[in-house]
């Protein structure tokens, strides 16, 4: 006979999940993150579209104001997100 215990059964600790919290937090991160995308990418690109007939976006506003816009707006994305996150986890308790 040991004199020892044995601790070798199994853990029965649920594994853990994402809650709902988490997940509008990454929802947010996801929306900020195509924002950025969007808003960034085709001043580097030099994207334009050639239409005769089309919506000029932003006009007669530097490339760095627009950096700016396209860098403040996913931000408050994110923020909005995480208080909303926070909201939703006080009704989770």
């Amino acid at each position: 006979m040991s004199t020892h215990a044995d601790n070798s059964a199994p853990d029965d600790r649920p594994k853990s999940r994402v809650k709902p919290h988490q997940l509008a937090i990454g929802l947010g991160v996801g929306v900020a993150l195509f924002t950025i995308v969007s808003g960034i990418l085709p001043q580097i690109t030099d994207w334009h579209n050639d239409n005769a007939v089309h919506r000029v976006v932003l006009v007669n506003n530097t490339g760095t104001l627009q950096v700016a816009l396209y860098t403040v707006i996913p931000v408050m994305i994110v923020w909005g997100s995480i208080a909303f996150a926070h909201r939703m986890k006080k009704r989770e308790r």
